[in-house]
């Protein structure tokens, strides 16, 4: 007998221990919040801490890119971040779309941890 088949439905990808969800043959590595330019990071800080319960802790700088962030986990090996304008970067963000200022927190990218077949033993992607 043949059946009719409506619509393709993907293998379900295994995950690894430390993996949050997955994308597509990808886990998720981390969800970036661009905070407005107007907001200082220490205030986002304080603003995802009210909205969340979690206090995301200060990441680091991102040299020539007019950016710096703070990280939280989110579970497994997964984290957010929260970026914000560096005002010890004279030059302004310019990276990832966030050179046009959002008006309120929001999600503007994500990134996806290479699988093995991607995988970066020099650090570069």
């Amino acid at each position: 007998s043949q059946q009719l088949r409506l619509c393709h439905t993907p293998q379900k990808q295994p995950m690894a221990e430390g993996d949050v969800c997955m994308l597509g043959q990808r886990a998720l590595d981390h969800i970036v919040v661009g905070l407005p330019h107007n907001m200082p990071l220490t205030e986002g800080i304080a603003w995802f801490e009210s909205m969340s319960g979690i206090r995301a802790s200060i990441g680091g700088r991102h040299a020539n890119l007019g950016t710096h962030n703070a990280v939280c986990a989110l579970g497994g090996d997964a984290y957010l971040e929260l970026l914000a304008v560096d005002p010890e970067q004279d030059q302004g963000p310019s990276w990832m779309g966030y050179e046009i200022c959002p008006g309120r927190p929001k999600v503007i990218a994500w990134a996806a941890r290479p699988t093995a077949a991607l995988s970066d033993p020099d650090g570069q992607l």
